[in-house]
């Protein structure tokens, strides 16, 4: 949780971000005070709230959001250092041709679709290479609506449609999604909420082709599994790696005697506030079934459980004592003996030092586990 303090008042008039507002021919005329008073207390869970806030039109005259966040990156409450290069070269690379769209975050609408290679500029959102060649009236519509959403405190979305493409199929794609746009309207999200995937009953399709791992991503997820940093905890671990999800409709019984109705890690869960919203799905995910011991884990003085989705961290979860449940399966091992599978219960963990060495903002990479890596676990440190 970010709160905004007192503490940065002299040191706003001096940025050029004021300057340039507040000097220019739509200035107010105030004092740092003047504006900075208004926000004083107010509280996010994200730096990107946090502008949007201090963007909102609580003066009568509004703050640009360039303002809103030299105000935000001023305050000593807010650590937000600026992306790496580095990391935006690595999702350059990542990325290469990709089409993607801008969207609305009022309405969770799409006002833009492009093609594009590597990354323009990073400022707070990062708006993708546009490599099209639009006409004046296309950019100037661009333009205008970044401009209005800009001038309310808040920025346009970037979503990655498909990527790692070649230079026919990026053209294609990109012609595609313009023709499905302009025929099929969209409808407002709620609240101006839109989640990738996340709204798969509209279709009649039992399932959609494989992309490659290469589908609907909100741009921010790729950055920020490339600026997660290496999990270096020495905190003895359980690592689950969840691959795509699938559905059981039957329904499958775990430990506890609970019902799990699929398993697997949802690409909607990517986006922060939609994974803690799923923590209870994901720790079923964990739960069950595994060809592991109970004694290793405890002989390990393993007590927590982390679910790991494309090589990061992405939730941490403590084992509950004594919740340890077994089948056996009509399958043999290698020496004709019986397998059997366990299962436990889990209880999720969302704050305090242990997740953030384990999870934290971005998650942690676990390196040398490929992102592809089938459903499997294996125990932290090595």
């Amino acid at each position: 949780m970010f709160t905004i303090t007192s503490q940065a008042l002299d040191a706003l008039e001096a940025t050029p971000a004021w300057k340039r507002w507040n000097g220019g021919p739509n200035g107010l005329g105030r004092s740092a005070e003047d504006v900075y008073a208004s926000f004083v207390g107010a509280q996010a869970e994200s730096h990107e709230e946090l502008v949007r806030i201090l963007g909102a039109d609580n003066l009568g005259g509004g703050v640009p959001v360039a303002v809103a966040k030299a105000l935000a990156r001023l305050s000593p409450w807010i650590d937000e250092p600026a992306v790496d290069p580095a990391v935006l070269d690595q999702v350059a690379a990542e990325l290469g041709l990709y089409v993607y769209l801008l969207v609305d975050p009022r309405d969770g609408v799409p006002f833009y679709v492009g093609k594009g290679r590597g990354l323009r500029y990073a400022a707070h959102g990062l708006e993708a290479n546009d490599v099209a060649a639009v006409g004046d009236v296309e950019q100037s519509r661009k333009h205008t609506h970044i401009s209005e959403l800009r001038q309310q405190g808040m920025e346009h979305e970037i979503w990655i449609l498909r990527y790692g493409l070649t230079a026919g199929e990026y053209t294609a794609v990109e012609a595609a999604a313009i023709d499905l746009l302009m025929t099929f309207p969209v409808t407002p999200g709620e609240n101006g909420q839109r989640l990738p995937l996340a709204a798969q009953d509209q279709l009649t399709n039992a399932r959609r082709e494989d992309a490659r791992s290469h589908g609907m991503r909100l741009l921010d997820s790729i950055i920020g599994e490339y600026a997660a940093p290496p999990l270096a905890t020495e905190t003895p671990l359980l690592l689950i790696t969840l691959n795509g999800w699938n559905d059981m409709p039957e329904g499958e019984v775990i430990a506890g005697g609970t019902t799990r109705y699929g398993a697997g890690y949802k690409p909607e869960w990517l986006v922060s506030s939609s994974r803690v919203r799923a923590f209870e799905a994901i720790g079923e995910s964990l739960s069950a079934w595994w060809n592991l011991s109970p004694s290793s884990v405890e002989r390990r003085g393993i007590k927590h459980v982390v679910a790991v989705h494309r090589g990061v961290t992405r939730a941490l979860f403590e084992i509950q004592h004594d919740s340890w449940e077994s089948v056996v399966t009509d399958r043999l091992d290698k020496r004709g003996r019986t397998i059997s599978k366990t299962a436990f219960k889990v209880t999720p963990i969302s704050e305090g030092a242990l997740f953030d060495e384990v999870v934290g903002r971005h998650g942690h990479r676990v390196v040398g586990r490929a992102k592809g890596a089938q459903n499997s676990l294996y125990y932290w440190p090595r």
